[in-house]
């Protein structure tokens, strides 16, 4: 993976996160108990920091609105969501109006250091897993204070979602992708945090809907949202006839889900 400059965002990212409405119906929610075990494990010994939660790549806010329903008695000028995208932090405003947001990259956080709690990065630290911004997060994180990261992963072991993740592989050309594992490259040799807990999976999850759905599902990644017209069509093609081999029109699909969970903390 090419190192991005500092506060830089991958160009991937840039053009393929352009659609934050569509991102937010054709992508998967997070199960409560995904969310519960992410709670469980937060860090909160402190309380003279600035925030409790700082979540990075928060997008649309999938993941935020999710372990907001499930704070009790949180106080929401203790959650900062903050992503570099603008198209994308415009639709978590909308929907959560009362939280309070900021537009910033994980390599330049605006914020003091040690003022921080955790920081949460949900389906997208793969996007900016450098020294630098390691760095950049352990200096507002309080010492013993944690870096979660989840990710929602397809099953590749279903012979169908296996053959829909050939056909988007032909449109990566390098950009990150969680499932090769360069983010873990991160922690290798790093003093500055120990891990804490890697689980694969926490519980089950699925995501359904009907060949459409599936296929706008597909249609939605970074990598296909960024390809013009013509390249849009053609992976759609693709798509479509993958999907049109194994299901009918108005059958329901199921599509399993992997919740992955890391947790490391500062040391």
């Amino acid at each position: 993976m090419s190192m991005l400059k500092r506060g830089e965002v991958h160009r991937t990212a840039v053009e393929g996160f352009k659609e934050g409405t569509v991102y937010e119906k054709y992508r998967p929610e997070y199960t409560d108990e995904f969310v519960s075990h992410v709670i469980e494990n937060l860090y909160t010994e402190r309380h003279d920091t600035d925030y409790d939660i700082l979540e990075l790549g928060a997008g649309t806010g999938k993941f935020t609105r999710k372990i907001l329903d499930k704070l009790t008695n949180f106080q929401l000028q203790r959650y900062l969501a903050t992503d570099p995208l603008e198209d994308f932090l415009s639709v978590l405003r909308q929907q959560t109006p009362e939280l309070t947001t900021s537009v910033c990259s994980a390599s330049s956080i605006p914020l003091p250091s040690c003022s921080i709690q955790n920081v949460i990065c949900a389906q997208c630290f793969h996007w900016f897993a450098t020294g630098e911004s390691i760095s950049e997060i352990a200096r507002v994180l309080v010492p013993r204070g944690r870096l979660i990261l989840v990710w929602l992963t397809r099953d590749f072991e279903i012979g169908w979602v296996r053959k829909m993740e050939e056909v988007l592989t032909l449109y990566y050309d390098g950009t990150p992708r969680k499932i090769m594992g360069v983010w873990k490259k991160a922690f290798e040799n790093c003093p500055t945090f120990r891990c804490v807990e890697h689980i694969d999976s926490v519980g089950s999850n699925v995501m359904k809907g009907n060949k459409n759905f599936m296929l706008n599902h597909f249609m939605s990644i970074s990598v296909i949202v960024r390809l013009d017209i013509e390249e849009k069509l053609k992976a759609e093609r693709k798509f479509r006839a993958v999907l049109d081999v194994h299901f009918t029109d108005d059958e329901i699909i199921y599509l399993p889900l992997k919740s992955e969970y890391f947790c490391v903390e500062k040391v």
